[in-house]
């Protein structure tokens, strides 16, 4: 048995109001903060 055709979306998206929000993220930190580690040299490891 073939299933019926849905709706069109159309429809169903008029009743949708705008749900953006303005505030920003508190504790998120700018791009340069992440980047100013450093990664510690490893000596390598020799496996006999």
């Amino acid at each position: 048995m073939a299933r019926q055709r849905k709706k069109p979306a159309s429809a169903s998206r008029a009743k949708v109001s705008d749900y953006r929000h303005k505030a920003k993220r508190k504790n998120n930190p700018p791009a340069k903060i992440a980047a100013e580690g450093t990664v510690p040299v490893m000596p390598k490891i020799e496996y006999s």
